[in-house]
């Protein structure tokens, strides 16, 4: 884990929901400026996965979502004891997210997003990656496994 964000009432008192990020996770899915404008109150955080014609996983539909072209994931159901939360009901589920460009090779990045955790900064997230807009960077990222594009900016 690189980045941690979170919420607590009080300085001591435990997190009242918690998101994860690995070291490689793209910046513009964890820092978006205004992450909760323009999310539909109500919708759930899968919603932009099917409106962007992710897969659904025919063993856990409706819960696990594959992007077009297999190199990400993004799954609601158990997590990791350790992705915790101040919530004081155990074994809810939670949502993981992460990316691998071929199955033999570790994953790239990985994000989890505690039980409690709004659902408006989960559907941001998912948001940000399920969009197909070609991403402006100034430094390329290591091992892309085929997925980037190179274009002369104008």
């Amino acid at each position: 884990m690189v980045w941690e964000f979170f919420a607590r009432t009080e300085i001591a008192a435990p997190p009242l929901w918690n998101a994860y990020f690995t070291a490689r996770v793209p910046h513009e899915l964890a820092t978006a400026p205004n992450v909760t404008s323009g999310i539909e109150p109500g919708r759930t955080p899968l919603e932009p996965l099917v409106d962007a014609h992710w897969s659904t996983d025919p063993t856990d539909a409706g819960n696990t979502y594959y992007a077009p072209k297999l190199q990400a994931w993004v799954t609601y159901g158990a997590v990791s004891g350790a992705i915790e939360d101040g919530n004081p009901i155990p074994g809810l589920p939670g949502y993981l997210a992460w990316a691998q460009t071929d199955d033999h090779l570790p994953h790239q990045w990985c994000a989890a997003f505690s039980p409690s955790t709004p659902q408006e900064l989960v559907a941001a997230f998912t948001t940000a990656l399920a969009d197909p807009t070609p991403v402006s960077r100034s430094i390329l990222p290591q091992d892309p496994g085929g997925h980037l594009a190179i274009r002369r900016s104008r």
